[in-house]
Parts: C-alpha cells; structure tokens; sequence
C-alpha cells in the first residue's frame, strides 16, 4: 500500500467518523424538538449535505491516490451518495414545505419558532425511531 493510498483511508475513516455524528446529530435534534423552525430545517439540511460531501470527498481521495479500492467501494460509495442525497431532497422538501404551509397561520415568531398556533408535529413528518 502506498503512502497516498495509506493517507486516502484514513481520510475516509475520519469523514466517515464524522458522518457518523451527523446522523447521531440530526436523530438526537429531531427527537428533542418540540416543533419545526427554520433553524432546525437548516440544521438538518446542512448536515445531510455534510454526509453527501464526505462521502464523495472519500470517493475521490481514494481515485487521486490510485487505489485498487477505489474500484471495490465505487459501487457502494456510490450507492451511499444517492441514498444520502436523495434523504437530503427528501426531507428538505418535507421540512421546507411543512414551514411554508405554516408560516400564513396565526401566532408569534420568536427566532423562527412559532410560539401561538399549531404546527404538524416532527414525528408526522419524519418517523424517528
């Protein structure tokens, strides 16, 4: 194994690491709010990118280092990146469209959180387990 290949694995060990506590993040956020709010929309769809952009990130380390496995993962790593990015549409357009159909009710914002009034609560939205 070369120094770059070497070098490459243990980026991806790390991104990898990281995208690990982006998930335990957005499980952790999404269970503890009370309601939506821009910030949270935010969040998770800053994290969700994050995992996109590692997983790539990944990917094309291990190409520039001119791995053999490269060729292994780039089916898997692939695979990720699609399920990770098509999660990402998903929920954005979720979160984003709940926040829309809310915003034109009655109550007062405060930092984004709607303080009087009914939102749809996160578990109808997305299922947490």
């Amino acid at each position: 194994m070369t120094h770059e290949e070497f070098g490459a694995l243990q980026d991806c060990h790390e991104l990898m690491e990281l995208n690990v506590d982006y998930f335990e993040t957005i499980s952790s956020e999404l269970k503890s709010a009370e309601s939506m709010n821009d910030v949270l929309v935010e969040r998770v769809k800053s994290l969700l990118s994050g995992v996109v952009t590692n997983q790539q990130s990944c990917y094309d380390g291990l190409v520039q280092s001119k791995s053999s496995i490269a060729s292994a993962l780039s089916v898997p790593l692939s695979n990720g990146t699609r399920l990770y990015s098509v999660s990402l549409a998903l929920v954005t357009h979720s979160l984003e469209k709940n926040l829309k159909k809310n915003k034109g009710r009655k109550g007062s914002h405060h930092h984004g959180i709607l303080t009087k009034g009914v939102r749809e609560p996160l578990e109808t939205l997305i299922k947490v387990s």
